[in-house]
């Protein structure tokens, strides 16, 4: 029999064209989709990819396969939305997605008011990088997404909220490991960033400045939080600055602009309560 797994992991592929970079968007590991996709070709009865040290491709009993399975994963989604949403009201419990820093500024100004306007709604909250959540939309994990810079997909329904800049902020209180320092005049400021962030990475790469000490962390709130103590000079999105009053940003260094954007599968437009969450939380963070 054929799961609606199955029938997920086979449109993955479909759109890829490739098992490796298929089984990273959906999170499972390249042997137990070959699996999957095994099983399912042997309940089709028919081979569904043609398969080469290319990717793969589809024989012409994928191609009628595709047709059918996107409309029983458009069923499946519908049989269970029909099962614990209502479509007069917002009721039963959609989990929504957010990079921690990110959820900090965006959703206390949001969620108090949803709560009270809808007693019977129940939310889940679920926080990781940007990129893992937007994964998890993708595989119908999570019902919406506040992101940071967003990967268009097909399955994807993006809609802008704001734009933030990521730059340098010092601590309002000068000291000597947060002092710019022009020429050679003494050993240069501490550096207090994530260096695996691309928006660190580039603006770096523009910057004249000599840092003479890097502290790494993957937490902006510690960032933030030793920049205004006066450990060093931080890089900080600016949304995630304003939260800490000791800080200032320091405009004369190169900066990045981020996208933080709301995102949903591209079939819950079709759920009257599901568009007006997804409305509620765009017009808080507009």
């Amino acid at each position: 029999m054929i799961s609606p797994q199955e029938i997920q992991y086979f449109l993955e592929c479909a759109r890829a064209g490739n098992l490796s970079r298929a089984a990273e968007r959906l999170g499972v590991t390249q042997p137990a989709l070959t699996m999957a996709l095994r099983r399912l070709e042997a309940s089709a009865g028919a081979e569904l990819f043609h398969r080469s040290k290319k990717g793969v491709r589809l024989t012409k009993a994928g191609e009628v396969f595709q047709q059918e399975a996107k409309a029983l994963a458009d069923q499946w989604h519908r049989l269970k939305e029909s099962l614990v949403r209502s479509e007069e009201g917002l009721t039963g419990t959609y989990t929504i997605g957010c990079h921690p820093s990110v959820a900090m500024y965006s959703l206390p100004p949001i969620l108090p008011s949803l709560l009270r306007d809808y007693p019977l709604l129940r939310l889940e909250l679920q926080h990781d990088l940007s990129r893992k959540i937007t994964e998890r939309v993708i595989r119908g994990e999570i019902d919406l997404a506040i992101v940071v810079n967003p990967v268009r997909h097909a399955d994807l329904v993006i809609r802008p909220l704001r734009k933030d800049q990521v730059g340098f902020f010092t601590s309002k209180t000068p000291s000597p490991t947060n002092r710019l320092r022009e020429g050679d005049k003494g050993p240069g400021p501490v550096l207090i960033c994530e260096p695996d962030l691309i928006q660190t990475q580039t603006i770096l790469r523009k910057t004249k400045v000599s840092f003479s000490r890097t502290v790494r962390t993957s937490s902006l709130e510690l960032i933030a939080s030793l920049t205004e103590a006066g450990a060093g000079i931080g890089i900080l999105p600016g949304q995630v600055a304003a939260q800490w009053p000791g800080l200032k940003a320091l405009p004369e260094l190169p900066h990045f602009q981020d996208e933080i954007a709301l995102l949903y599968r591209a079939e819950n437009r079709r759920v009257a309560a599901f568009r007006e969450l997804a409305s509620r939380l765009e017009k808080g963070m507009v």
